[in-house]
């Protein structure tokens, strides 16, 4: 039988320790909430430093990214087996980066690129060819990833016919796009088809004459990047020559971003000398696009430069500190030349 003192002090003894408990559960659970509730308030009333430290973060990774992908690149040429060996090594790093990452995937895929024209170069063509079927396979709307394929199978003596039909797929869905229209042509020239590549480069060049249309996507407090958060121009001028200029108004609640969208373009084009102007209730801002911190279906060939390829190409317009989570009436105006890319080597 256990003595009535000793039960007392057992008692005593769990009743402190519950009590700890209890004091440790309040804190804890008191330090959750207040932690929820700055969390909420930030997200809430200033998405701006949610999104700044997510650029934060996004930004190093890719400046890490770029430092290794420029010395792949310089390796290639001096050494192509370090190249490959580097750029492998950089692919395994963005596996995990998807194609709605507007930062990491287009490094992503720069990398593939490479790569997919090293093995080309070192004649690894098997190597080339089972890379770039998974690649076609895994990214189904990626037009680079159908591009490289096509081009792997015109380098292999067995395919060629295979690569015809290829090229013929994605020409009657791209027939307005460069990149798909020269090698395809090229292609043609090499097995001595003369007359469709001369039919092709007719198509091409007749679908680059069409109008464009320009839009602004905006981010802000409401949402993002959607059809009810777009801006259709309000006057568009010609400057002189391929000078345009076009004129957006919207309103606002606390904008967090702009992005310049070239709408149903009928063929590849290159946009250079973009200039922008926002007008705000008490200042106006004045800069150039030259290194926007993402673009969409945009190659940049210059200084202030970019050439469009594949379907829905836009810019982003970053702006400056003292717009980000601005209210009210803004006034967009952007200024560039554009001129449609054609094709004129046969």
């Amino acid at each position: 039988m256990i003595k009535l003192p000793l039960l007392n002090n057992f008692c005593k003894k769990i009743y402190s320790i519950i009590k700890v408990t209890l004091k440790i559960s309040r804190f804890i659970l008191g330090f959750i909430t207040v932690i929820a509730f700055i969390t909420f308030y930030i997200w809430t009333e200033k998405p701006n430093y949610i999104d700044k430290l997510d650029n934060y973060i996004v930004d190093n990774s890719l400046i890490k990214y770029q430092e290794k992908f420029e010395i792949a690149i310089n390796s290639i040429n001096k050494d192509n087996v370090v190249a490959i060996a580097q750029f492998e090594e950089l692919l395994k790093e963005l596996e995990s980066v998807g194609r709605y990452d507007n930062k990491l995937y287009p490094l992503k895929r720069n990398v593939k690129i490479n790569l997919i024209n090293l093995y080309i170069a070192e004649k690894l063509i098997d190597k080339a060819y089972s890379f770039t079927v998974k690649w076609e396979q895994e990214d189904k709307y990626d037009l680079d990833a159908k591009i490289k394929y096509a081009q792997v199978l015109s380098k292999m003596q067995e395919n060629q016919k295979k690569a015809n039909a290829y090229y013929a797929y994605l020409f009657d869905q791209f027939y307005n796009i460069q990149k798909v229209a020269k090698p395809y042509i090229e292609f043609l020239l090499k097995i001595n088809e003369k007359d469709e590549a001369q039919r092709i480069l007719n198509i091409y060049n007749e679908n680059t004459q069409r109008e464009y249309k320009y839009t602004i996507y905006f981010e802000d407090l409401n949402g993002s990047f959607s059809a009810d958060h777009l801006l259709f121009f309000n006057q568009l001028s010609k400057l002189r020559n391929n000078r345009f200029k076009v004129y957006f108004n919207g309103t606002f609640h606390k904008l967090k971003s702009l992005r310049f969208d070239i709408e149903k373009h009928p063929a590849d084009f290159v946009i250079s000398n973009i200039s922008v102007t926002l007008i705000t209730k008490s200042k106006k801002f004045n800069f150039p696009i030259i290194n926007p911190s993402f673009k969409h279906n945009f190659t940049k060939t210059g200084k202030n430069e970019f050439t469009s390829y594949g379907k829905d190409p836009y810019l982003a317009i970053d702006l400056p500190n003292e717009v980000i989570g601005y209210d009210g009436e803004l006034d967009i105006i952007i200024q560039f030349n554009l001129t449609p890319v054609q094709l004129l080597f046969l």
